[in-house]
């Protein structure tokens, strides 16, 4: 019975920390598109005035949202743009636990384009423990060589433990953060196919 409560408040918890992450996107893409709306509503008020319609109001707001995206990644690959989004990761983004994994699974499903600086790259590695191995994602090393490695767990990667483990035990990989995650949902299918360098 107690192995049975601790199953459901951890799987309980692991699917809240899954949720948030998409839940604040949802809620900040929401407001942003809800501006977008008002301002396409006001372009067709200008442009077409005293015709009724939605559908254009509507083409208008996704096109403001998609405008605004596309000047937002040109301001993102200049250099001032690359200095205030290291700022911002250096000072803000580095505090949201996972962070890292997000932006590499995002870089990952936008066919590797990334727009963040090389040396904040997520490696997933095997990690050999005693009589097994477990995947996991290589944060950082400390000066001796020992790695950081997150051991995500499953159903939701976004909880985990965090581990020092000594180099020798630590095996890259080819698999990227985002089949790691997806693996994990679906409690280690497609694990079997192991691809290692």
């Amino acid at each position: 019975m107690r192995s049975l409560a601790s199953f459901l408040r951890s799987t309980l918890i692991g699917g809240v920390v899954f949720l948030l992450p998409f839940g604040i996107l949802a809620i900040v893409f929401g407001k942003l598109f809800s501006i977008a709306h008002r301002i396409g509503d006001e372009l067709h008020a200008r442009l077409f005035p005293g015709q009724a319609g939605d559908a254009l109001p509507l083409v208008f707001a996704i096109l403001i949202l998609l405008a605004l995206a596309f000047a937002a990644g040109v301001v993102a690959r200049t250099a001032l743009g690359g200095r205030i989004f290291a700022w911002l990761e250096r000072t803000i983004l580095i505090n949201i636990p996972l962070y890292a994994v997000f932006r590499q699974t995002v870089s990952d499903m936008a066919g590797g384009s990334d727009t963040i600086a090389a040396d904040a790259d997520t490696e997933v590695v095997l990690v050999r423990l005693d009589d097994q191995a477990q995947l996991g994602f290589l944060v950082g090393r400390r000066e001796d060589g020992t790695g950081v490695v997150f051991l995500p767990s499953a159903p939701s990667a976004l909880s985990g433990s965090v581990v020092l483990i000594a180099p020798e035990r630590i095996e890259a990989t080819k698999l990227t953060p985002a089949e790691v995650v997806q693996g994990m949902r679906r409690l280690g299918a497609g694990f079997a196919k192991l691809k290692r360098r």
